[in-house]
């Protein structure tokens, strides 16, 4: 029986991501590459008065796999550094990195499997008539463990890579006084 989930978790999960959003287009290589797409809400709070930034990151990945016509949903919580280059409100370039765990599932549902991710970021922040944005890449080491349903394991632990191609709208930033 596969359940539904309700408007208001819909609401819930919406929220963050329209406050804090970013989209982003996320590939993994374990063997061979897959390519899919990103929801992600990634609050910033700015660290004194200097240009450094730790974000919050919570966000989903859809990616589709060969055989099956299945796809992983990638749920991945972490956090973000980010340290500007230049002085707000002025474009330019920040360099970061990103660490998260993540909780992958088949086609939706069972199996499950957990893992992480580590690694640089790079990005570019710039203006949208008033609203704060910036594109970042952010290529990370990936560890993931075996998938597991109804206590037996599957499929074997691996290590690869785990990419995002992101564009963050800061639209909750609009109320900070620096724009962040």
């Amino acid at each position: 029986m596969k359940q539904s989930i309700s408007p208001t978790i819909w609401v819930m999960i919406s929220l963050p991501v329209l406050l804090f959003s970013c989209v982003s287009a996320t590939a993994i290589h374990e063997s061979p590459t897959r390519v899919g797409w990103g929801l992600n809400a990634t609050p910033g709070w700015q660290l004194g008065e200097g240009p450094t930034s730790l974000h919050l990151l919570v966000g989903y990945s859809s990616i589709e796999f060969d055989g099956g016509g299945g796809h992983n949903g990638i749920w991945e919580f972490g956090s973000q550094f980010r340290y500007s280059l230049t002085k707000f409100p002025e474009n330019g370039i920040w360099l970061g990195g990103e660490a998260s765990y993540l909780n992958i599932t088949s086609n939706g549902g069972d199996p499950k499997a957990g893992g992480f991710t580590i690694g640089p970021m790079i990005g570019y922040r710039f203006m949208i008539g008033r609203i704060p944005s910036s594109i970042y890449f952010a290529p990370s080491y990936l560890s993931r463990g075996e998938f597991k349903y109804m206590g037996t394991s599957s499929g074997g632990s691996s290590s690869g890579y785990y990419a995002k191609l992101g564009l963050d709208l800061h639209l909750l930033s609009l109320m900070h006084a620096k724009g962040r």
